[in-house]
């Protein structure tokens, strides 16, 4: 009797699967294929490094020159890209692609131990509103490692939160309402014990504001000596396999349209928000 009654309950369940699309498939309605012409990716010292290298020849390569902007900053965190935060300046180096004038672009790195010069970081919602994309990938967070490794109480936690839903939002609010994926920070060895929290935070972040998640967390394993020297920044290779599988899992949730290359658009003022 009771086998029967689950069969019955069963056999409604899943009429209502066929019937509604729900069921254990449901998701967000931001889980369908995007379909971006226009992209912005922003991030930190791992975008100014060899995984910045990959990932806008990635960019690049699937949207044309013209259609993709990069910044990164090295030391910058995602609250110093608001515009309602103190300004700050990157001390340690920073990526600019220029989509219109390549000129510009450029990569200031330590080179024979001599510091790039200073670059002081563009606000989002300013960025946002010349250039407007219709996709922002963040890669931001790494430098929250060592907040956090100071203190997780209650009160710093929250404090990540509300910085990450003022940040979706003013994206979301930004005048080309872009879609929104964040690729959280890889493993890492210096900050192990507390890297989880930050991708913890991002994702609960995306589940409020409804916007993508690029888990990274395993990624790669951070192997002192042979995925970098400082236990947070990355060797060429383990910067390039990291890169090779966040690209295979943002091709799963992009679709790339026909006339994304063939499609002319201007950038003039968003070259003058990234010099």
């Amino acid at each position: 009797m009771h086998f029967a009654r689950f069969i019955a309950f069963m056999f409604v369940i899943a009429a209502s699967c066929a019937s509604t699309a729900f069921c254990f498939a449901v998701g967000p309605k931001s889980a369908s294929v995007l379909s971006p012409k226009k992209v912005l990716m922003i991030g930190d010292s791992l975008s100014v490094g060899s995984f910045g290298d990959r990932m806008q020849d990635f960019l690049v390569s699937t949207f044309s020159d013209a259609q993709v902007g990069y910044i990164a900053a090295c030391g910058s965190s995602p609250e110093h890209w608001l515009q309602s935060e103190p300004a700050f300046v990157s001390r340690c180096g920073y990526r600019i692609k220029n989509p219109k004038d390549s000129s510009k672009s450029q990569v200031g790195r330590y080179e024979d131990g001599k510091p790039p010069k200073y670059y002081p970081v563009p606000k989002i919602e300013t960025t946002l509103n010349y250039w407007k994309p219709d996709l922002v990938i963040v890669q931001l967070g790494t430098n929250w490692f060592d907040l956090l490794a100071e203190s997780q109480s209650e009160t710093v936690i929250a404090s990540l939160d509300a910085i990450l839903d003022r940040f979706a939002q003013a994206v979301a609010k930004s005048p080309s309402h872009p879609k929104l994926i964040w690729v959280t920070p890889p493993d890492c060895h210096k900050f192990r014990k507390v890297q989880s929290l930050v991708t913890s935070a991002i994702k609960r972040a995306a589940s409020r504001n409804q916007f993508r998640v690029v888990d990274s967390s395993k990624m790669i394993h951070y192997e002192p000596g042979k995925s970098g020297g400082d236990g947070v920044h990355l060797a060429t290779a383990s910067a390039d396999e990291w890169a090779e599988k966040v690209t295979k899992q943002l091709r799963s949730m992009i679709s790339i349209s026909a006339t994304v290359r063939a499609r002319a658009s201007s950038t003039g003022a968003f070259a003058e928000v990234i010099e």
